[in-house]
């Protein structure tokens, strides 16, 4: 069967020759398609079969941004009685007659062209079908398709008509079920079904008897499918084959472009990815089911899932698409990490119970050998178990080590190797290990793998809740940034109190990228252990190799090198850091605050400054309205609805004490034309062609306006109350009398800020609000404070203003002030206490190596028993841990 090729595929292969064809012409007197404004494709069938309907070739197919695909098979059937075309009479006769049907004889039948020849296609259309835009691809020929169909043998009178049959006698029906039965037990296949409807054996039976296919019947013909190049990447449209259409799929084609949102029937439904369930294994249900006694029941973990599905891992968190990958694995790590931690704390509790009890038996029992073996053989069994358990932080710890690198996992496979070593020895030397000359650290060993792992799983637990917070769509997020401008920032900071100009902000944002990164990095706590790892490994060799020289004593070598690397292990490397770093992360989102770990602590630890604008400081009922003195009454409706228009239009604080009076009168605003704040003094503005001055008694003396004595207001200033004029074209209208209450909440973040270094920059365009009058009352030092000109201030709108679709996920808030000033102050102070915790670590590591090398060479390694160890590592361990948090960030 030949396959004829569009016009734009003609120059990529040879065309072969070809049969005739029968040509099709289309009918003079058939309506042209109908065209629309939109850009319509015409697609012909030249199909030699069916030509007596051509009206049923022609479909239409709208261009709408997606595009039809369809297998379509064509099928050469005769009319009512069985008769067929002119061209299908020289074909042989098909009898249904088991041994003699014949294989039909191949026939070509063309498939036309999308486009008819000769049409022109612009290049927009062109352009605009996904399948134009073809990639290279090497074909090697698609002029034909090769269609396997058997060789007809050729016909003999004696093949179709046996000599047998001659005979009048002769039983056609025993002679077919003989021969059959004949064959079948030749060719030593099974019985056929012995059923009454049955009256030819199936396909296999066919093919083994005659070693040929099963002949197709009468009237039908065989057409391969038409080759489809699917891209790359998935898209989602369905592409189409032009070529033969019957009339079923003609009609689901017209409705598929007449729907608002096309969908092909359950008929034409492409084929489906089927995800079978994989086979239970029955010897895993009890471990299983111990796994999930300490997973979270609710979660949708990996572990709990029924069915095989694939889940996709990503890298990070880039998109919304990602949500439920990155979910997926933050509860498979939480679920490992709860796994892990409570194997390690059984193992290191049935450790420290054997040593113990070792101490405890008599000196009697380490004379004979049974005991001391029972002990060697436990101790090993146990150590090994703890490294299964915890086999992916060996295995990263002892991989950085190759490159003679470190990280928080190195030590402590260092000494795990060491302690396995020791174990090893132990048994060739079990006496001396239980009668005390040597001591197995491995209870040490077990303590530092299970520090490691519940620091990790306070890690990953900070990530989890973190991540549900900017994955949470129903709520606005904000994006905390540093001001970039060092010029513009020192301008800012000048008069403060603040050497550096590090001023941070927050504006809003629609995205957090970059979130499993920087909520994974490692602080400064585990590059110090990473760092000083490999060194302290070749401390621990040179003195087990020195010990072995002095000593003349391999086991005690031994012993000795597995001390020194068990006390160079800094015991709480990543809990120092993630367990007050996960309760800062809780406080924080408990405020409306997100920060994503150390990465976010060193961004924003040297802050010096945020900028903050005044309605923020003195939100929406911190302003109290006590009286309106009027000084005009015939236009006091009038000032005050354009006064409440000018400070609604600058987003003064002021003009919250009109919301309420506004909403209760139903009265609409009227149009600013224009508006300027003067700072120190108030706003000027322009309200249908008369100027309006909102501002105290400096204002009001520059525009020339007619003041009242001075004790009028001063009255009111003892009594901590503000005063606001109101004058319209040049005649004062009247005073607002007001009490700025200032928030309990926000005045303890200010002090917290102060007290971390924090300073404050205020944009404002209220006359009222001045750095004495916030240091008042938010009970802040006033050179802490600062009120910005009105030009910085611009600057600092124009940033606060920004909407970003995409921002670092540094430090997210909600978008109130206390948010950030709260997450800024805990990052300056979270910052020092992981400061102080790295130093203990290092003094606790350094002080152990020299003391226990200097023990060991001198007096042997007798008196440093593992409970004299254990209670030496952990005692760094809580000074590690409770001197920073002596100071709560």
């Amino acid at each position: 069967m030949e396959f004829k090729k569009p016009d734009f595929l003609k120059s990529k292969a040879k065309k072969k020759p070809k049969k005739e064809e029968k040509k099709v012409t289309k009918k003079e007197n058939q309506a042209p398609p109908e065209v629309t404004e939109d850009i319509k494709t015409m697609f012909y069938s030249m199909a030699p079969v069916d030509d007596e309907d051509e009206e049923n070739n022609t479909i239409v197919g709208e261009k709408i941004g997606t595009t039809m695909n369809a297998e379509v098979m064509m099928e050469r059937q005769g009319d009512e009685n069985g008769k067929v075309s002119d061209d299908e009479e020289d074909l042989p006769d098909y009898s249904s007659d088991f041994f003699n049907a014949p294989v039909p004889v191949e026939e070509d039948v063309e498939l036309s062209s999308d486009v008819p020849e000769g049409t022109l296609v612009a290049d927009d259309v062109i352009e605009s079908v996904p399948q134009f835009d073809i990639k290279p691809i090497e074909i090697e020929d698609i002029d034909t398709i090769d269609i396997d169909i058997p060789d007809v043998p050729e016909k003999k009178e004696e093949d179709t008509f046996p000599i047998a049959m001659a005979n009048e006698d002769f039983d056609e029906e025993k002679f077919k079920k003989d021969s059959l039965d004949e064959l079948i037990k030749e060719k030593n296949l099974p019985p056929l079904p012995k059923h009454e409807d049955e009256e030819e054996p199936d396909d296999f039976h066919y093919e083994k008897l005659f070693g040929k296919q099963k002949p197709v019947p009468q009237g039908t013909t065989q057409v391969s499918k038409v080759p489809i190049y699917k891209p790359e990447s998935p898209l989602e449209q369905l592409n189409v084959n032009v070529g033969k259409f019957s009339v079923v799929v003609r009609q689901e084609y017209e409705e598929y472009l007449k729907s608002k949102n096309p969908e092909i029937s359950a008929t034409y439904k492409p084929t489906s990815t089927v995800v079978t369930e994989e086979p239970v294994n029955n010897k895993n249900k009890f471990a299983q089911s111990v796994i999930n006694l300490f997973t979270s029941k609710g979660k949708d973990t990996v572990e709990n899932r029924t069915t095989a599905e694939k889940v996709v891992t990503v890298d990070d968190y880039d998109d919304e698409n990602d949500k439920e990958s990155v979910a997926d694995e933050i509860n498979s790590n939480l679920s490992k990490l709860k796994f892990q931690s409570f194997a390690l704390g059984v193992l290191a509790v049935a450790t420290l119970f054997f040593v113990f009890l070792q101490r405890a038996l008599p000196s009697t029992l380490g004379a004979g050998y049974v005991a001391p073996v029972i002990y060697g053989v436990l101790n090993l069994i146990v150590i090994l178990v703890a490294g299964a358990v915890s086999r992916v932080a060996l295995k990263n710890g002892l991989s950085s080590l190759i490159k003679f690198k470190g990280n928080s996992d190195t030590a402590v496979a260092v000494g795990y190797v060491c302690g396995v070593l020791s174990s090893i020895v132990g048994l060739f030397a079990s006496q001396s290990y239980f009668m005390g000359k040597y001591s197995y650290y491995t209870v040490i060993l077990i303590v530092g793998l299970l520090c490691n792992s519940v620091g990790k799983y306070y890690m990953v637990s900070r990530v989890d809740k973190n991540f549900k917070f900017i994955a949470d769509d129903n709520k606005k997020m904000y994006s905390a940034k540093i001001y970039t401008d060092e010029n513009i920032a020192s301008k800012m900071m000048s008069g403060t109190v603040v050497e550096k100009p590090i001023v941070a902000y927050q504006h809003k944002t629609d995205f957090l990228t970059n979130y499993l990164q920087l909520s994974y990095a490692p602080d400064p706590s585990e590059e110090a252990a990473g760092k000083i790892a490999p060194y302290t490994t070749i401390c621990a060799i040179v003195v087990a190799i020195l010990f072995g020289l002095i000593k003349k004593d391999f086991v005690g070598a031994i012993s000795t090198l597995s001390l020194i690397t068990t006390v160079s292990i800094p015991i709480c490397t990543l809990m120092a850091v993630n367990v007050p770093m996960r309760k800062l992360c809780k406080t924080l989102l408990k405020k409306g605050a997100m920060l994503c770990g150390y990465q976010g602590v060193n961004q924003f630890c040297d802050t010096s400054a945020i900028i903050v604008d005044a309605s923020e400081l003195y939100p929406e009922g911190s302003i109290i309205l006590n009286n309106i003195q009027a000084f005009n009454e015939v236009k006091l409706d009038e000032s005050c609805l354009c006064a409440a228009a000018v400070l609604k239009e600058v987003n003064s604080p002021l003009s919250y004490v009109f919301d309420k009076a506004l909403q209760e009168s139903r009265m609409v605003l009227p149009d600013v034309e224009s508006v300027m704040y003067e700072d120190g003094l108030g706003l000027v503005g322009w309200v249908n062609g008369d100027r309006i001055l909102v501002g105290n008694r400096e204002l009001m003396r520059k525009y020339s306006i007619n003041m009242p004595e001075r004790n009028i207001e001063e009255t009111y200033h003892h009594q901590h109350k503000q005063t606001t004029f109101i004058a319209q074209s040049g005649v004062l209208v009247a005073m607002l009398i007001t009490t700025y209450r200032p928030s309990i909440e926000i005045s303890k973040e200010l002090q917290r800020a102060e007290y971390n270094g924090i300073s404050l920059l205020i944009s404002t365009s209220d006359c009222n609000i001045t750095s004495e009058q916030v240091s008042e009352d938010f009970g802040v030092f006033y050179r802490s404070v600062k009120v910005l000109p009105t030009g910085l201030g611009n600057v600092c709108k124009e940033v606060t203003g920004v909407h970003e679709e995409k921002s670092r996920a540094y430090l997210a808030t909600r978008g109130r002030f206390t948010q950030i000033a709260r997450a800024l102050s805990g990052c300056v102070q979270m910052r020092t206490n992981i400061s102080i915790s790295v130093i203990i670590q290092l003094i606790g590591v350094a002080l152990g190596i020299m003391i226990m090398s200097t023990i060991a060479l001198y007096a042997g390694t007798s008196i440093l028993g593992t409970v004299e160890m254990l209670l030496y590592t952990i005692f760094w361990g809580i000074a590690t841990m409770i001197v920073p948090m002596i100071k709560k960030p």
